[in-house]
């Protein structure tokens, strides 16, 4: 039995069922009217009409029938929903519009939609069958031994492009004395590398392997951006920029045992001074990942910065972040002024999609918002407390029958397993 014909909504070209588009319609266009409402006012566009199919109340139940309004609900969505090129004629969503506009200029126009395939092209000259998708796949192509199909494919190659079948047949001559087997790279192979594949050099700082002409170049710009990390850091806390091995100093060796050699001088070297150490386990990490570490380390201990060696955790090796009120998530000091705005108008667009009787009012800023963003590690801790209580009682939604708070979306998934008859356990605080 076929699966029952599906009818498209004439703004976003998606397909549903019978009983689903009327009540996805609706839900479309609020989108619709919300996206809008967040461009400048030039460049926003009205709802497109509903099409006269759409108002004749019942839907089309016969498979012609349901042809018909599918065509129908396409050329509005064609003409209303996406947006044309006027130097091309092809038309796009608001989002791939942007980046087709930067790209198909009066100057230099994209081709109109269709094969694009030019006149000259060398498929108008393959037998029919060979290109699938178009006229030429319903055609059944005559089988025929691969010699001779091989063989009508070099001559058109000579006779679409002479220097190109003359290349080809020069890299042939060139590659045949490289196929008498493997032997010859057997040969060349001295402690399991081959030597065709050229040897790395690790570099002391970031740990990244590099080619001998490359890592003179590269490491003056590792130490320059060691210098740039650390100066985001407090000055207490900054590490110098480890000096050079003595390896450095001498040429690069070119032998396989002297390049396993500088590499293991290298490697002991960027974990020692380059790495930081977890007191709990001993394991090193970048410091970045020593952050995430800690967290589920069973050792127990706080990590230890090697090369200072203070014996108590760093909490500041990257610069702290400020909480949003609203999302709950961190930013910088210059980035949280100009991210709040945006996601105050997020709220109200993801709102106005909601019925009026279920819309939340836009929460209320924190004061320590309104004052100068703190700088010490003890009031960035408290400014954070304070923005994270406003989300928790704000912006998450609680549970009426657990009392844990979730977002809007997180809530309708939990609220299918916890019910009045069988609540969820709240979670235990933390000691």
């Amino acid at each position: 039995m076929p699966p029952p014909r599906m009818l498209m909504c004439y703004l976003c070209g998606r397909e549903f069922g019978s009983a689903s588009l009327g009540i996805h319609i609706p839900q479309c266009q609020a989108k619709w009217l919300a996206q809008e409402e967040l461009k400048p006012k030039k460049e926003r566009r009205a709802l497109p009409k509903e099409p006269a199919a759409l108002t004749g109340g019942a839907m089309p139940k016969g498979e012609k029938a349901i042809e018909e309004f599918n065509n129908k609900m396409y050329d509005q969505f064609e003409s209303g929903t996406l947006q044309h090129c006027e130097y091309c004629g092809r038309s796009f969503r608001d989002e791939a519009f942007k980046k087709h506009q930067s790209l198909c200029t009066a100057d230099k126009p994209f081709k109109p939609a269709g094969t694009g395939l030019g006149a000259q092209s060398l498929s108008t000259k393959l037998e029919p069958g060979l290109v699938s998708g178009t006229a030429h796949a319903k055609a059944v192509l005559p089988e025929r031994p691969k010699q001779e199909a091989r063989s009508a494919v070099d001559s058109l190659k000579k006779d679409t492009n002479p220097a190109l079948s003359k290349s080809l047949d020069s890299a042939k001559a060139s590659a045949a004395p490289k196929a008498k087997g493997c032997s010859s790279i057997r040969a060349s192979m001295d402690n399991g590398y081959p030597a065709e594949r050229p040897r790395a050099y690790t570099c002391y700082l970031c740990g990244q392997q590099y080619g001998s002409k490359s890592l003179p170049i590269h490491i003056p710009q590792c130490q320059e951006k060691w210098v740039k990390v650390e100066e985001q850091k407090l000055k207490k806390e900054r590490r110098p920029v480890p000096p050079p091995p003595p390896e450095l100093t001498d040429e690069l060796p070119t032998d396989p045992a002297g390049i396993d050699a500088f590499n293991d001088a290298m490697y002991g070297y960027w974990s020692k001074v380059s790495l930081v150490k977890c007191a709990g386990c001993g394991r090193t990490f970048r410091p970045e990942a020593l952050e995430h570490h800690r967290k589920a380390c069973s050792g127990g201990g706080a990590p230890v910065n090697v090369m200072a060696g203070t014996g108590g955790f760093n909490d500041s090796l990257r610069p702290r972040g400020f909480t949003c009120y609203l999302c709950g998530q961190q930013y910088g000091s210059a980035s949280l002024a100009i991210h709040i705005p945006q996601c105050q108008a997020k709220w109200l667009a993801v709102e106005a999609q909601k019925p009026k009787n279920e819309r939340r009012a836009l929460p209320p800023q924190p004061a320590a918002i309104t004052e100068t963003l703190p700088t010490s590690a003890a009031a960035i801790d408290a400014f954070n407390n304070q923005s994270f209580d406003t989300y928790n009682t704000q912006a998450l939604v609680p549970c009426e029958y657990c009392g844990r708070t979730f977002l809007p979306d997180a809530l309708k998934h939990h609220s299918k397993a916890c019910t009045a008859d069988k609540p969820m356990a709240r979670k235990a605080a933390k000691a």
